[in-house]
């Protein structure tokens, strides 16, 4: 992969990747730097230390609390990135992970971390039965 100047990687397709696949890889790649970046703020505004007054203090615990609730969310999120760019780079992306079916390209479009055909997610959420992210 190309290096930028900041030293972070670009979102350049690498050797190997299909070439249909290639939006998709960039979109998500931007989606990853998104999400680390938010990350590190919100665990900055995290960190922060409480203020002495009574009140100040209640606020800035539940500021504390809905930061790291934020933050619990994106690292889901970014694992669901990272599982994604991982199935590009396998050759396994866009296939149900469930079914072995394609997924439809619009699905792909709208979602480009989904690892389900819609159907199957929607039974899979109605039976309660919903994967945790893939940790890579």
């Amino acid at each position: 992969m190309a290096k930028s100047t900041s030293g972070k990687t670009s979102g350049a397709v690498p050797a190997g990747i299909q070439r249909k696949w290639a939006w998709h890889y960039q979109t998500l790649f931007a989606l990853r730097d998104s999400l680390k970046s938010d990350e590190t703020g919100k665990l900055e505004e995290a960190a922060e230390p409480s203020r002495t007054h009574l009140a100040d203090r209640g606020a800035d615990e539940f500021d504390r609390d809905l930061a790291l609730a934020l933050l619990s969310k994106d690292e889901n999120a970014l694992a669901e990135v990272e599982a994604a760019l991982e199935r590009i780079r396998k050759g396994t992306y866009g296939i149900c992970e469930k079914t072995g079916a394609p997924i439809p390209p619009e699905r792909l479009r709208a979602v480009p971390w989904c690892r389900y055909l819609r159907e199957v997610e929607a039974r899979m959420e109605n039976s309660g039965d919903v994967p945790k992210p893939r940790l890579i």
